[in-house]
């Protein structure tokens, strides 16, 4: 039966447990180094920590290797992939060709998104080298996933929640070029995120300092059945920086879409077990930009958030009358339906506002009054101000405690045997573990009570990670058994099911490397070689012609830093597709005075991004 993932982020040891009770199938985390983000680190200890904790959920930790690598850091690499194996990982994430090139362990190869899959030769090419996975650009439509996955038959991984970068992942060069922070080394400044000034082709200014390159972010909850239908077997929740309270919050909410989806296809899981949660997910809660499906079945309007990169919140109302230490707020409808649909405030909530500068502020509650709400800093706001509500406090308080907790389903089996009674459990993956206790049999004087007495204490899963599914009998009358014997088989079982359950065999089969030719004879700066193993590698494959990778003293002059699916002139309201070519630019200039030329590329429906100038 074909089996689905769902696949979350994990900044740490900490967050990949909250991430897998919460419902995830599988978890990605970055290593001691090389990871594309390196703010979320960690200890090869750490790693395997959380692989013994997946074991037993039959749950996946894939390690993100993904950042390009420098000449003097392969011995490093080639290391750090063979302690990573030791951990028990079930595969590698990935970006430089060159590690290809290395002496592989026994792991799985998954191509990130970074190497570029926006197209059938890539992900062709990638499937016949040798890669298991192949993580989708975020741009791709419907139409185009189907279409790749009719003709391959690798694994096809694609992001459905999350952030979203403006440029084609592993095309963005604008961090690097602008303050040397490279975002195919892990440490993006997110430039995009900043306010620029937009002047068009004359040097009209269109926009004053607003955020015109910053992406809402993504959501993709109600568009399940359609990626599984297109060909995706594991869905990706990005946000390894973000805190613990969003993981909690989008993995349940997106289990229980998954769960709902899978019963009415006949589909199964990739994991294990059953999570539990106190609260009802809600995504609006949980830090967004606004949300978008992002080129799925149409280029949608807007898809950026002008106004700001940070969490706006959720319409609470607006001010009607400001006072010394508080100020009274009209409740509006969060739909704007007329519907009293209102959002309540309580103290301990967080509120924003954009100020008269247009700027996002905020503060936290002190304490509500009817309409009247009072703030540690009433600075910026006035009359007739937008209030908006992004941090609901017993919402947060309700995902941490109690925490979700995953339970597996077992099966009990109560048996007699010559001298005495068994119990085999049998759990939802299908591992037993059976024991048998000797005791002299005494039959049941009163067979109703006894009954009652052995399906209560079989069926008491106490603290462990079980529950009960089922619970039959194959004995030949009514006995009477001692509710002690009952309680220390029922025990000695479970442990000793869950101590087979973590048993981890690592891999042995190495990938298969073919020597499968690129579909290109050169390869530009885009093609990001930052290593002699990675030139051998294409060299290899037929490529005659290798530029360096910026990062290794590749030049950018004349070089797009942005490759972008995102029109700003769409966006705007203008297609420019039939216009003059002289129309098709913009220039962009942040307070600190670099200027950028955005060029539109109609031909491809693409814009590109470049450097223009630096003011002294």
């Amino acid at each position: 039966m074909k089996k689905i993932e769902l696949l979350a982020p994990a900044q740490n040891l900490e967050w990949g447990k909250a991430a897998l009770l919460s419902g995830a199938d599988a978890v990605y985390i970055g290593g001691p180094s090389f990871g594309a983000r390196k703010k979320a680190s960690n200890s090869l200890k750490d790693i395997e920590s959380l692989v013994k904790f997946a074991t037993p959920y039959q749950a996946k930790v894939y390690v993100a290797l993904n950042t390009l690598i420098l000449e003097q850091e392969l011995p490093a690499v080639q290391k750090l992939l063979w302690q990573l194996y030791q951990t028990g990982i079930d595969a590698l994430i990935i970006q430089d060709m060159g590690i290809l090139e290395m002496d592989l362990p026994p792991l799985g190869l998954f191509a990130s998104t970074q190497t570029h899959n926006n197209s059938l030769n890539q992900v062709l090419f990638l499937e016949k080298t040798g890669f298991k996975r192949v993580i989708l650009a975020r741009e791709l439509s419907l139409k185009e996933i189907a279409f790749i996955k009719s003709k391959t038959s690798v694994q096809l991984e694609a992001f459905v929640h999350g952030a979203l970068c403006v440029s084609y992942s592993g095309q963005c060069y604008l961090s690097y070029a602008l303050g040397g922070r490279s975002g195919n080394r892990g440490e993006c400044a997110q430039p995009c995120r900043e306010p620029y000034i937009l002047q068009d082709y004359q040097g009209k200014v269109l926009k004053k300092q607003s955020h015109v390159l910053s992406l809402k972010d993504l959501n993709r909850i109600n568009d399940l059945e359609l990626l599984i239908n297109a060909g995706i077997t594991s869905f990706k929740i990005e946000g390894r920086l973000k805190d613990k309270t969003y993981l909690i919050n989008v993995c349940a909410a997106y289990r229980q879409a998954l769960d709902n989806l899978l019963e009415k296809k006949g589909l199964q899981k990739s994991s294990l077990g059953k999570s539990d949660y106190a609260f009802i997910p809600n995504l609006d809660k949980t830090f967004n930009r606004g949300y978008i499906r992002y080129f799925l079945e149409k280029r949608e309007k807007p898809m950026a958030h002008f106004k700001t990169p940070k969490w706006q919140g959720q319409l609470l109302g607006k001010v009607l009358k400001v006072e010394e230490k508080s100020f009274v707020l009209e409740k509006l409808p969060l739909d704007g339906s007329g519907l009293n649909s209102f959002q309540d405030v309580k103290a301990g909530d967080g509120i924003s506002f954009f100020d008269s500068f247009g700027v996002l502020q905020g503060s936290f509650v002190h304490k509500v009054v009817e309409n009247t709400i009072f703030l540690q800093n009433l600075k910026g706001i006035q009359k007739n101000t937008l209030i908006y509500k992004n941090h609901d406090a017993q919402f947060e308080k309700k995902l941490l405690n109690p925490l979700p907790t995953k339970k597996i389903g077992v099966c009990l089996k109560f048996f007699e045997t010559p001298t005495g009674f068994g119990l085999t459990a049998t759990e939802e993956g299908g591992l037993s573990y059976s024991q048998i206790g000797v005791i002299k049999k005494v039959k049941a004087t009163n067979p109703l009570k006894a009954q009652e007495i052995i399906t209560k204490q079989l069926s008491k899963m106490g603290g462990t990670s079980f529950y009960l599914s089922s619970l039959t009998f194959d004995v030949s009358q009514d006995y009477f058994f001692p509710i002690a014997f009952l309680n220390q088989l029922r025990r000695e079982v479970l442990e000793n099911l869950w101590l087979l359950k973590q048993n981890k065999v690592l891999k042995t089969e190495k990938p298969i490397i073919n020597q499968e030719p690129y579909f290109k004879d050169c390869l530009e700066l885009e093609g990001n070689v930052t290593n002699s193993l990675a030139h051998q590698f294409y060299t290899k494959r037929g490529v005659k012609k290798i530029e360096k990778g910026a990062e290794a003293g590749g030049n950018l002059k004349n070089k797009a830093l942005m490759t972008l699916k995102y029109c700003l002139s769409y966006e705007l309201g203008n297609c420019l597709k039939n216009a003059p070519q002289t129309q098709k630019k913009f220039f962009l200039k942040n307070a600190k005075g670099t200027v950028l030329e955005l060029k539109l590329d109609c031909e491809n429906c693409q814009n590109h991004i470049y450097f223009k100038k630096l003011s002294k």
